[in-house]
């Protein structure tokens, strides 16, 4: 996790905390969690409002402890620290609420978990020297910008007071000083240009792409943003990168799922992988699931201990090894787990996302406990209420398209495990045995994506043989 979005504060400001008190509730790209504060005091200031994102160890809020502190509070975040008096500013400053990484115990009755999201109080010393860092127009006012965009700004010779802004509440970030640099040395754009139209050439967008977007307030001083996303910030610069290909329907930012799930699908392409694929003639595995629905077990639980079974004859499939990307592999190991934790990968339609529960110690778990502990999962997952190590604790994932009557598909190997296991639907087809008879069965092809850094073609075969063992005499399956 990098960033996080504030969904909700349960607290306003000027009320009064209580240490362990939840204050607000975060969105993390998998869930959403409730954010605890460290001390006492009076919530001063909300710096990052709901709706908007920051990023981990980013000020959300201001604690304070007395009146004086309130004040100051306050002040630094309406930006008028550099209008303090010195005596002000050697006075104690309040606590500032981030957020960071942190570990905390998981509620009782579960298991330990990371939550990648939990408050922390810190004083912040360095926020006295506030008056001097921030940058300032010749009106005076504050200009809030993105260090990159400062960076970027004295690389380019770019004063930030002619710029702006399309941030939240207008934050200048990076492409504001680039697109500004480039107006000025290419199109002879004068800064009172800029500032009335930043993007000048932007095609326009259709009134109905205004209703996927979320305006957020911005300073006086700059139009309002054609789009923008639901943290604030402008799509502007992206919308005109594509204007020239046949105009825009409208512009929707990735949520915080999406883009986590584009950032693992670019890591899977560091890996060298391969894929193989077996027939499995699924009639006894049917007939045994048609006895067992009844009693409230899923496809889902059915396959996930096929899996585990599979696996335990097959350690290297479900280890993991430890390379670097971009390191040398040479100096690499190969870590074995100690039990089989199966992801299933869940599509969440209401979020377009992606998530995979998992199910812990599925080797040791019973076929009709997987299936309670399934329902469980699958219930929470979809109203984002998981911990993180219900969905990132699998050492292999199985991916099934075949209610969807996919046939076969290739799965993406997820980063950090070994393989991966598509399962596609169960197809009628006229078959012999090997006796030579001819009749139908109900068949389904598997692909399973492995890593060939340390899976080798003949690991990723025999373990696809012994799981084709089970699913086709999967009685022992109840007994285990």
């Amino acid at each position: 996790m990098t960033t996080g979005k504030v969904v909700e504060w349960m607290k306003q400001e000027g009320d009064t905390v209580e240490s362990g008190e939840c204050i607000l509730v975060v969105e993390s790209d998998k869930a959403d969690m409730d954010v605890e504060t460290f001390s006492q005091g009076t919530l001063a200031s909300i710096i990052a409002p709901a709706g908007s994102e920051a990023k981990v160890g980013e000020c959300l809020a201001y604690l304070a402890e007395t009146e004086e502190d309130i004040k100051i509070a306050r002040a630094l975040a309406a930006g008028l620290s550099a209008s303090m008096s010195e005596q002000e500013l050697d006075k104690p400053l309040p606590k500032q609420a981030h957020i960071e990484t942190s570990t905390v115990p998981a509620p009782s009755g579960s298991s330990s978990s990371e939550v990648s999201t939990a408050a922390a109080v810190a004083s912040d010393p360095a926020m006295k020297q506030s008056k001097s860092a921030s940058s300032s127009s010749s009106s005076g006012m504050r200009i809030v910008a993105t260090p990159y965009a400062k960076k970027r700004a004295k690389s380019l010779g770019v004063t930030l007071g002619d710029v702006v802004g399309s941030g939240i509440s207008g934050r200048i970030v990076a492409e504001d000083v680039e697109y500004f640099a480039a107006q000025r040395s290419g199109g002879g754009a004068t800064a009172e240009h800029v500032a009335h139209d930043p993007y000048p050439t932007q095609t326009p967008v259709s009134a109905a792409a205004q209703s996927y977007v979320h305006s957020l307030p911005r300073p006086s001083s700059a139009p309002p943003a054609t789009i923008q996303s639901s943290s604030g910030s402008s799509l502007a610069p992206a919308a005109k990168r594509f204007s020239a290909r046949g105009g825009i329907s409208h512009v929707i930012p990735l949520t915080a799922m999406e883009s986590a799930v584009a950032i693992n699908m670019q890591r899977s392409l560091d890996v060298a992988v391969a894929v193989v694929a077996v027939d499995i003639e699924m009639t006894q595995f049917e007939k045994l699931y048609g006895r067992l629905k009844p009693k409230g077990v899923t496809i889902t639980a059915m396959f996930a201990k096929a899996v585990a079974s599979a696996l335990t004859k097959h350690p290297l499939l479900y280890a993991t090894c430890d390379a670097e990307t971009g390191g040398d592999i040479g100096d690499s190991a190969i870590i074995y787990n100690s039990h089989v934790n199966v992801a299933v990968a869940v599509s969440m339609p209401n979020e377009h996302g992606l998530i995979t529960p998992v199910l812990e110690k599925a080797e040791e778990t019973d076929m009709f406990e997987l299936a309670r502990k399934w329902r469980d999962l699958l219930k929470r997952a979809r109203s984002k209420n998981l911990s993180p190590n219900e969905y990132a604790s699998g050492n292999f994932t199985i991916s099934n398209l075949g209610m969807y009557g996919v046939k076969s598909f290739q799965a993406i190997l997820p980063p950090g495990q070994s393989a991966i296991l598509a399962l596609g639907s169960s197809n009628p087809i006229v078959t012999a045995d090997d006796h030579g008879f001819i009749g139908v069965r109900n068949m389904m092809t598997v692909n399973l994506t492995f890593d060939h850094r340390f899976v080798y073609g003949t690991d990723a075969a025999e373990f696809l043989r012994t799981l084709r063992a089970i699913i086709e005499n999967p009685e022992l399956l109840t007994s285990s």
